[in-house]
This record gives C-alpha cells, structure tokens and sequence, in this order.
C-alpha cells in the first residue's frame, strides 16, 4: 500500500493497478521494483510530501515493513510584464501623448522565475478598444502568433527555461 501524509500528490497507480495498493507476490529474500504513478496537486513551490510503501507479509499479516519517499514540488514561476513604446521599440510612452492614426507597439515579457522549465506558456492580451491591433512578431524563433479583432494569443513552443525570458512585440494604431 502506498500512502502520503501531505497534500502535494495524489496517487493515481501502484505496479499499473489503479489506486494505492496492489499485492504483489515476492519469495523469500527476493526484491522488486515497484512502480508508484501520482500527479503533483496545484500546491506552491517546495511544498513537501513523502510517499510511504508499506510491505505486508501474505503469511502473517502482522509483519510489516515501511519505505519512504520523500518529495518537493519543484515547478516554474512566471511574471508578465508589457510595456507600451513608440513604433521605434525603443521611446517608452510612459506618461506621454499619442494622437490618433500613430503606431505603438507593447513589449509582452514572460519569465520564469521557477525552479523548473515551464511547458505549455501561452500569453493573451486584449488591447484598449482605443486601439487597432496591426501586427505582432515574436523576438525568436518558436512562438506561434494570432488575433482575434483586438485579441491576441501568442503560444511558445518549447519550454521556458527557469530564469529565462521571452517577449513578443504587439503593433497597434491609435484609433
């Protein structure tokens, strides 16, 4: 049987069989590999769990003897930031004026401060309705970009290495 005091995992099989306990037959003095298939809940980083294989005799079920596995949960961190410059991708707007007909482009960042790669990212950005959405181009190769009127959807594909960054460029005009 394999059960877990924490709240990090959920055990999903043990040895292929679906929940946490199986029986297994083993001779005397023999050993096996037991394979134990658990998913990591939605807790924070370095939440701490640990799994307990306990081995039951077939002969007498008094005898008993216990395995431990001890886990932390170790996963990625991601921050966006989007700043709004100039056409030139260079001049911040900060608190600046744009008039109407003028191009601005906002620099979408994401970066992992995890401990882990992060899989999957995806960044959506609805811009102002004060806004037309022109265009949009990822800074390197892997990113997959669309619209859907002022909706835009970039997804990177890969992963995101922990302490890395990425950013996509959005192009707009001023209504």
């Amino acid at each position: 049987m394999v059960t877990h005091p924490g709240v990090a995992v959920s055990i999903v099989s043990v040895n292929g069989v679906a929940g946490t306990s199986t029986s297994i037959a083993l001779a005397a003095s023999a050993s096996q590999n037991i394979a134990v298939v658990y998913t990591v809940l939605n807790v924070a980083a370095g939440t701490k769990d640990t799994l307990v294989l306990t081995g039951t005799s077939v002969a007498n079920g008094a005898v008993s003897d216990n395995g431990k596995a001890d886990l932390t949960v170790i996963k990625p961190s991601l921050t966006i930031s989007k700043v709004a410059y100039r056409d030139d991708q260079t001049t911040p707007i900060g608190a600046g004026l744009v008039l109407p007909g003028e191009f601005i482009q906002y620099k979408v960042t994401v970066t992992n401060g995890g401990v882990a790669a992060a899989a999957s990212v995806v960044i959506t950005d609805a811009l102002p309705a004060q806004l037309t959405f022109s265009s949009a181009t990822g800074d390197l190769a892997g990113w997959t970009i669309g619209n859907s009127g002022n909706n835009v959807t970039a997804t990177l594909s890969g992963t995101l290495a922990s302490s890395g960054s990425r950013f996509i460029w959005i192009r707009a005009q001023v209504n």
